[in-house]
């Protein structure tokens, strides 16, 4: 009876927990959008081939190029300021510098457009491209929105609208495959279900400011662009070293094999993800404002941030056995046998995908302790080894199977590198500690 009573006791304090409720909130919408996508994957590739997912693959690896610096990386420091009028300028500056930079990319996107589908040996994407200012811009007011409604703790509207996203991009997606639109669909559903889901986000931050919009003046954004320098100068650059080992793994696969190659890997990238950021994205948010608050009060950063580290391992196990077991069977039966080898990608993957997911939802913790410079230096040195890596299995002549396979091990190598020093660093109580 004791030992019951302890039992029920634990399970009411932890329900209790603020973390705990707001993790189940988004876990739930995050459970929602991926079950959507999940149950529609089996009918997206009986409608669309792995060609068409390879040309959709190299449109959204050229829009994440911009995509990821659309704010300047502004968006990030919204959560930093103690007081709400800072956080409400850094917001506004976030908008604008989203709608400066996405205007200059469709001036680009109209000349250039034909010039980046040869250099990319894919002259089905040109056609696409003019799309790219519209991805650029929406996902920089989905960050924005995103890290406002964090901060202020509105984790039931994100939750709503990654259903409405999901939903909205399925719907478009399945109804477009019917007339047999190509890679078209899947692009115009990803815009569609962002969009939805910017205007969701976008109403709940208007009722929230615009009683304040006094607050919101050029030289206070002016004033905190400076104070949070650190965010363009620095993160942006190492959100761009990121992306562009992420895009340009893409455009390596497409030069050195085919479209093919392409869409049988993304979509075994994309099935990864399903399960695991399932969890971790969901924990990630709640997770970067606990820590925030963790140590701008004083408290043991460490401790929090090794407790995550060691919870994600066991989350991760199971996942990380079926697939290994598992994935081209299940690949076959789920999405035909025309996609059997996407799971063998998947099982040569899954090493690099379970560091991944032990690692994404820690990966901001620098920005706390400021060691962005230190971080540059070790994701420079993780994204350099990736596209090296994947040029030297290329000009070698292996095939894709021996490539994957081998980048997975690279991978996982650096990110436990990573993971140690992010326990290393939060350590640090003085904001100018050592650099390593």
């Amino acid at each position: 009876m004791n030992i019951f009573h302890r039992f029920k006791v634990f399970i009411h304090s932890t329900l209790q927990s603020e973390f705990v409720r707001n993790s189940i909130i988004l876990f739930t919408g995050s459970t929602i959008a991926q079950a959507i996508t999940i149950l529609i994957s089996p009918i997206l590739t009986r409608q669309y081939s792995p060609s068409d997912f390879g040309v959709w693959s190299l449109y959204v690896s050229v829009a994440s190029l911009f995509s990821v610096i659309a704010t300047g990386r502004y968006e990030l420091a919204i959560m930093l300021p103690k007081e709400d009028k800072q956080a409400v300028n850094l917001l506004s500056l976030s908008v604008y510098i989203s709608i400066g930079l996405s205007a200059i990319i469709l001036i680009f996107a109209i000349f250039f457009h034909d010039w980046t589908a040869r250099v990319l040996n894919n002259t089905e994407l040109s056609g696409y491209l003019i799309f790219t200012p519209a991805t650029i811009l929406l996902t920089g007011l989905f960050n924005s929105f995103n890290n406002w409604l964090t901060r202020k703790k509105r984790f039931r509207p994100l939750s709503t609208s990654r259903i409405a996203q999901s939903g909205f991009s399925a719907g478009t997606k399945i109804g477009m495959g019917f007339v047999g639109s190509g890679p078209l669909g899947l692009i115009l559903g990803d815009l569609i279900g962002l969009a939805v889901s910017v205007v969701m986000l976008g109403r709940d931050v208007w009722m929230q400011l615009r009683q304040k919009l006094s607050w919101i003046s050029k030289d206070e954004m002016i004033k905190q662009a400076k104070i949070h320098q650190d965010f363009p100068k620095i993160n942006s650059l190492h959100a761009f070293v990121d992306i562009i080992q992420t895009s340009g793994t893409a455009f390596l696969i497409s030069i050195l094999f085919d479209s093919a190659t392409l869409g049988l890997f993304s979509f075994a990238v994309r099935i990864l993800r399903m399960p695991l950021y399932l969890i971790g994205t969901s924990i990630s948010k709640v997770f970067y404002q606990k820590a925030t608050t963790t140590y701008q009060t004083g408290g043991d950063l460490y401790g929090l941030v090794q407790n995550m580290v060691l919870k994600l391992v066991w989350i991760s196990i199971p996942f990380f056995i079926i697939t290994v077991l598992f994935a081209p069977p299940i690949f076959s039966f789920v999405f035909g046998p025309e996609w059997r080898e996407a799971g063998v990608y998947t099982q040569l993957l899954s090493l690099w995908f379970f560091g991944n997911f032990i690692f994404s939802p820690v990966s901001d913790i620098p920005l706390l302790v400021n060691k962005q410079k230190s971080y540059l230096g070790l994701s420079l040195g993780y994204n350099i080894s990736i596209l090296v890596s994947l040029g030297i299995c290329g000009i070698l002549g292996y095939n894709a199977k021996v490539t994957f396979g081998f980048l997975s091990i690279v991978a996982i190598v650096w990110m436990s590198i990573i993971i140690s020093w992010l326990l290393k660093i939060s350590k640090l109580k003085d904001k100018r500690a050592y650099e390593i």
